[in-house]
């Protein structure tokens, strides 16, 4: 039942959007003080049209009104923190930002999930409750086993071992060199475990 009620709440959480003018929704420039502030007021429209229906529970309403809320009150529109904010809730904002963050819009392209996992993990404590983003972050896999990848090095990769608690660190085994070089013999390097090399992009054609 609790699920029921967390998954009708995230389905419906920006359905307040459909009350803020299109024109503002569709604007591929940065927004005025006064139309983000006309945006802002999706979260009460979404409570208002849920509140509409017996069908919906207290906390689908309530994850509508505050999914923008944020652990340390930068939130909107009830400024809540930390554990003033219900689980539900926290839950969504951080699926909401990151389907935001990975998805293309209007007024900005999408980012690599490695960017949003790193996103996420910066604010973890800070807009998200960390314990709601490690465990949303067990459910991402950032770069699948056998993925090719380039490295800070210059070197390309292949994706070999998952790290599951720091998923955007993976064990890589280098396969070339930096001057494009197969090499003759393979070796692997575990990303948690050092600090200067790190993974910069994806390779899809290899």
């Amino acid at each position: 039942e609790k699920l029921k009620q967390l998954g009708m709440g995230a389905i419906l959480h920006d359905v307040g959007k459909t009350k803020v003018p299109q024109e503002i929704l569709a604007k591929p420039d940065v927004l005025s003080n006064e139309e983000y502030e006309a945006v802002k007021l999706h979260t009460n429209y979404g409570y208002d049209i849920l509140s509409e229906s017996d069908e919906f529970s207290i906390y689908s309403k309530y994850i509508a009104l505050t999914h923008h809320e944020r652990v340390d009150g930068s939130g909107y529109p009830l400024g809540l923190k930390g554990d003033e904010i219900h689980e539900f809730s926290k839950i969504v904002s951080i699926a909401d930002v990151y389907d935001a963050l990975t998805s293309d819009r209007v007024y900005r392209k999408s980012v690599r999930i490695s960017d949003a996992v790193d996103y996420l993990i910066g604010m973890s404590n800070h807009m998200f409750d960390h314990k709601f983003v490690k465990s949303f972050l067990e459910q991402i896999t950032v770069y699948s086993i056998g993925t090719i990848v380039s490295l800070n090095t210059g070197e390309k990769a292949i994706v070999v071992d998952i790290n599951k608690d720091i998923r955007n660190r993976p064990v890589v085994r280098v396969i070339e060199d930096s001057a494009g070089n197969i090499l003759d013999s393979f070796f692997e390097i575990d990303l948690t475990k050092t600090n200067s090399v790190f993974i910069t992009d994806t390779i899809e054609d290899y």
